[in-house]
Formats: C-alpha cells, sequence, structure tokens
C-alpha cells in the first residue's frame, strides 16, 4: 500500500516537473534572476556595517593591501595570520572602487554560479530534471543566503569547490567509469591544470580543503594523470604563496599562522565536540606573549602545545576526535558572537539541514537497491571525509557550508532517480 500511495504521489509531481524539465533556461534564468535581486535588496540593507570580528579583519587586511601593497594586519609588518585568498578578491574589489555593499554583492553573484555550476556537474550525471532539483534544494537552504551578505570566506570557496570539481568529473555520468575523459588533443590537460589552479585558490581561501589533495588520486582512478597535473597545478598555487611567507618570516608556512592556534582550541583540556572557539586558552597565549614571539613563533609554540595534550592524553583525544567528527554534521553551534545564535535560527537549520542529511544517509545506507553513480560516489567521499578533516581542529556550520553544496547533488541525483522509479510509464520529455 506504501508504494502505491509513493507510486501514485510522484506521478502527481511527475507532470510539473516535466514541465520544468522542458523550459529548463527559463528556470533557470528566473531563480539566478531572483537570487541575485534579492542579494541586492539584502545587501543595501545591511549597508557598510560589518557585524563580525572576522570580517573587520578580512576588510582591514584587504585595506592595506589596496592602499599600500602590502599584506598586513596591522600595518606595522607582513602578517601572514589570515589565508591570503579572501582578503586579496576585497583588495580587488576595493580597487574597483567598491564599498562594502558591492562586496556583500559579489558574493551573491559567487553564489549565483555555484549553484548554475552545481547544476551543470549535476545534469551531466544524471539529467535535467536532477540538475533542477539541485539548484531547487540550494535554494531552500537559507544558510546560503544568510552567509552570502557576510564578509566570510564560504561563499568563494564554495565556487571553487564546485568549479574545480565540474573540471575535474567532466563526464562524470552513469555509464562512465573514468571522470575525466581525455578526449582530442589535451583537453584533459587543461581541464586538469585548471581545476588544479582552482583548487589551489581553494586551499588559499580556506586551507582545510587542502585535505582533498591526497583525495585527488582516489577519486580519479584510474586517471592518475589528470590526478598528478591537477596536484602539481594546486602545489605550485600555494607554493608560491609559501615562497612569500618564508621571505617575509624566514620560516615555512605552508599557507596561515593560525593552523596552531585552531589546534589548540580543538585539542586541549577544555575542548568538547561542539566548543568550537569557546574554549580557554588564556594561559597560553599569556605565555606566549610573555615569551616575545612573533606570530609564526606563536603558531608553532600553540601547535605544540595541542601535540602535547593529544600525546599526554591519547584516549582522550581520540574520543574528542570522535565528538568532533559527529558534530560537523550538527545544525547548531556554540557562538561566540553575542545574539548571532537566536532560537529560530537553530530551529531553521535544523528545518533545512535535517532533511538533506537524512535523505543523504538514506542514499548511502540504500546503495544496494539503487547503485551510486560514479559522480554520486566521489561527492560523497569528499563530504564524509571532510567531517574527519575538520575534526583535526574544530568543527562550525559555517566551516562545512561550501561541502553542503555536495551533500545537496547527492541528494538531487537521488531524488530524481526515485522519482523516475516510482513513476513508470510516463513520457519523459526531451530538453528542448
Amino acid at each position: 500500500m506504501l508504494n502505491r500511495a509513493a507510486a501514485w504521489a510522484s506521478r502527481r509531481i511527475e507532470r510539473p516537473l516535466s514541465w520544468l524539465e522542458l523550459r529548463e533556461r527559463s528556470v533557470l534564468g528566473v531563480c539566478i534572476a531572483l537570487l541575485l535581486i534579492a542579494g541586492l535588496v539584502y545587501s543595501l540593507r545591511l549597508g557598510d556595517a560589518l557585524r563580525y570580528y572576522d570580517e573587520r579583519e578580512y576588510f582591514k587586511i584587504a585595506s592595506y593591501l589596496a592602499d599600500r601593497g602590502e599584506y598586513t594586519l596591522n600595518g606595522d609588518g607582513p602578517t601572514t595570520f589570515r589565508p591570503p585568498g579572501y582578503p586579496a578578491l576585497i583588495a580587488a574589489l576595493l580597487l574597483s572602487g567598491a564599498g562594502v555593499v558591492l562586496i556583500r554583492f559579489a558574493n551573491f553573484v559567487l553564489l549565483a554560479g555555484s549553484l548554475l555550476l552545481t547544476h551543470h556537474l549535476v545534469k551531466r550525471a544524471a539529467g535535467v530534471r536532477a540538475g533542477l532539483i539541485a539548484v531547487g534544494l540550494a535554494l531552500g537552504y537559507p544558510v546560503f543566503f544568510y552567509t552570502a551578505g557576510t564578509l566570510y570566506p564560504q561563499t568563494v570557496a564554495a565556487f571553487l569547490l564546485v568549479l574545480s570539481l565540474a573540471l575535474l568529473f567532466r563526464g562524470a555520468g552513469a555509464a562512465d567509469p573514468a571522470p575525466a575523459p581525455r578526449g582530442e588533443g589535451r583537453a584533459w590537460l587543461w581541464n586538469a591544470a585548471l581545476a588544479g589552479i582552482a583548487l589551489g585558490a581553494l586551499t588559499l581561501v580556506v586551507p582545510t580543503f587542502l585535505f582533498l589533495l591526497p583525495l585527488l588520486f582516489l577519486l580519479l582512478w584510474p586517471d592518475l594523470r589528470s590526478a598528478g597535473v591537477a596536484a602539481a597545478a594546486l602545489v605550485v598555487v600555494v607554493g608560491a604563496w609559501s615562497v612569500r611567507n618564508y621571505l617575509a618570516f624566514d620560516a615555512f608556512v605552508l599557507v596561515s599562522s593560525n593552523s596552531g592556534l585552531n589546534f589548540l582550541l580543538g585539542n586541549s583540556e577544555q575542548a568538547t565536540g561542539g566548543s568550537g572557539v569557546n574554549v580557554d586558552i588564556s594561559h597560553h597565549l599569556r605565555d606566549a606573549a610573555a615569551a616575545g614571539l612573533n606570530e609564526v613563533e606563536r603558531d608553532a609554540y600553540l601547535r605544540a602545545q595541542g601535540v602535547r595534550y593529544v600525546l599526554e592524553n591519547k584516549l582522550d583525544a581520540l574520543g574528542l576526535y570522535v565528538s568532533k567528527v559527529i558534530h560537523y554534521f550538527a545544525f547548531r553551534n556554540q557562538l561566540a558572537t553575542k545574539g548571532e545564535g537566536a532560537g529560530w535560527q537553530d530551529l531553521v537549520m535544523l528545518a533545512t539541514y535535517g532533511p538533506l542529511l537524512l535523505l543523504f544517509v538514506v542514499r548511502l545506507v540504500s546503495w544496494r537497491r539503487l547503485p551510486l553513480l560514479p559522480l554520486e560516489k566521489r561527492l560523497a567521499v569528499i563530504y564524509v571525509a571532510s567531517a574527519f578533516a575538520h575534526a583535526v581542529f574544530f568543527s562550525r556550520i559555517r566551516f562545512r557550508l561550501p561541502l553542503d553544496l555536495l551533500l545537496i547533488a547527492v541528494d538531487a541525483i537521488f531524488l530524481s532517480r526515485l522519482l523516475e522509479r516510482r513513476a513508470p510509464g510516463l513520457e519523459r520529455p526531451a530538453p528542448a
């Protein structure tokens, strides 16, 4: 009886979905236009005020970079505390004459680009319907919109992530065993190189995404040549910034000098799975200040304290790590900024992220009845692996947001395939 009801519901949904498929370009155009209009209105409403500490710091670094051509936090000397990718983008916009409002709106343009790329990626693998469902699910996930209205790097990171995957997984469809067919000439080489450059830029925006480097060879198997080119391009992009750091500080810093702080925040006596930055490490900070350490030396010192805690409390550290992995999939955070985590926001996150995560879990456990497409496998591996990578430090909803586009992509493919199975016998329209 349940199967009959599901089939009946699928048939009821089938016709409007088929109607939308026939008008794919128009539907996409309307969705993107509405997103951009809403983003512009929201940006104007927020104005020039920067509500959060991280926003103000990114903007300060970008202002120095635009005005003086120096990557500095306080104007007294070089810094590498913040990753350079997002401040560099803000600086470029400042040089073009943009203010805070237009910089916010640029985030919405990138969000729109992310949705189009996600649609393209999903459509290649599972058809027009799945691509449109992905766009609909993303538009129904309001935290994307909220985050785009802030000067946080996650919207840029989402765009670069999906761009790199769209280049890497060209043709990763249901019957396509290789993610990046070489085609004729050297098209495969350009795709892999551009994907690697995008991944390098992504790492300079959010360094945690470096976890994708070793995954490239698994994700692109058996096309190891493309994986090697992409990995080499990534290393060159990130390495160029590492050379700058060495010249500025006479020490090796891969991307930024805040990894030690973040590692200690996630691996210390008072840390919990969901504590985030709300951990008292003031005695470590006082010791570093008393020793007169510069930011790179302080970073090394704080990292050493975190490593020391892990080595001296192995079982507790393991339990903490597992707790952080689990908390990665949470719908709320303990927040340091007062008023940021209103109860209604938690309810919205529960009502929107909860069903997406549940659908993702159902998709994974039903792999025997409905085998995973190649793209589904790769996106699922990245999404799950990201939880383990972020748990090395600490997890936040904001850190997860770029990856949530991959969650949505898997869910969209699953829903599309379910509808096709539940509503047999109906003629599917061919997109114009």
